[in-house]
């Protein structure tokens, strides 16, 4: 049986679906695509750690605490933009 690890990006895709997979093109035609799961971890992280974790704590309010959340969660913003651009240059396999 053959894994995710098995298969090239665009492997059995026609000539022009692989030449539009290895495009510069990609990223803004897949953008909402790779927006999704950051999406699915950025929101609840924010609203859960906003919401109702540090309202309720002894750390309310704006301060060093607060905004070292903020940033944590931009760190990691920035990280998954880091990856996705890598992957999209140089592809797995090539």
């Amino acid at each position: 049986m053959k894994t995710a690890a098995d298969f090239e990006i665009g492997q059995g895709l026609r000539p022009s679906a692989r030449q539009f997979v290895a495009s510069d093109g990609m990223l803004s035609a897949m953008r909402l695509k790779y927006l999704g799961p950051l999406a699915a971890f950025v929101l609840p992280t924010l609203v859960i750690g906003y919401g109702v974790v540090i309202p309720n704590s002894p750390i309310a309010g704006v301060n060093s605490l607060t905004i070292g959340f903020g940033t944590t969660v931009l760190g990691a913003c920035l990280t998954y933009f880091a990856g996705i651009r890598m992957v999209i240059t140089s592809p797995p396999g090539t």
